[in-house]
């Protein structure tokens, strides 16, 4: 019911079904980091920036930018820019990486995972509808789809996904405390009594 609950007020103002997990990806980040998601998120809020077609790419440094600035030293948020290049020739498709990483700073490029496959899924879990867009997709720590938005990183859309990141870790703080008591009640119950003792 919790987890209902969040998804509906992290919802306001989106459209399309929450909830749904993100595909898997296993990849390489720009800076020759192991990526493996959604396992990864283990304990973290993802964050994660896509982007269908170069024309996106103004987009998705906007977004990047500010995702950068708010989080890039939190350890309990990943987050990834992810151009999507599944549709490059895979002829080119390795000059075109090189292209990319040669515009991303040493300090950014372990936050870019070019995503090579499962295109379908990731265009399902951002709600893809136009092609110049950025999408930006932010999950749970199980890579359920909690919130997501697409288009410029207005203020407003940034205050936005600033509010559900919150309103995510309050939801995942209050949980794991149920969790924690839960589990202290069960362990008590669980030790023998003795008589006098």
């Amino acid at each position: 019911m919790t987890r209902t609950l969040l998804l509906l007020v992290l919802c306001i103002g989106c459209k399309g079904a929450l909830g749904q997990s993100i595909p898997e990806l296993h990849g390489q980040s720009f800076g020759g980091n192991q990526v493996n998601l959604p396992g990864d998120l283990k304990g973290k809020i993802g964050i994660f920036i896509l982007g269908f077609d170069k024309k996106s790419s103004e987009q998705t440094k906007g977004w990047g930018d500010s995702v950068f600035r708010d989080y890039g030293k939190d350890p309990g948020v990943l987050y990834y820019q992810m151009p999507v290049l599944a549709d490059v020739p895979i002829l080119i498709r390795g000059m075109v990486i090189q292209g990319i990483k040669r515009q991303q700073a040493e300090t950014e490029r372990s936050h870019f995972v070019p995503i090579l496959d499962t295109v379908a899924g990731w265009k399902q879990a951002a709600e893809f509808s136009a092609v110049d867009d950025a999408y930006i997709v932010l999950v749970d720590s199980a890579g359920q789809v909690v919130w997501r938005t697409h288009g410029v990183a207005t203020t407003e859309a940034v205050a936005r996904l600033n509010m559900s990141v919150t309103e995510l870790r309050r939801h995942s703080l209050s949980a794991t405390s149920i969790n924690l008591q839960r589990n202290a009640t069960n362990q008590s119950l669980a030790r023998p009594q003795f008589g006098g003792y």
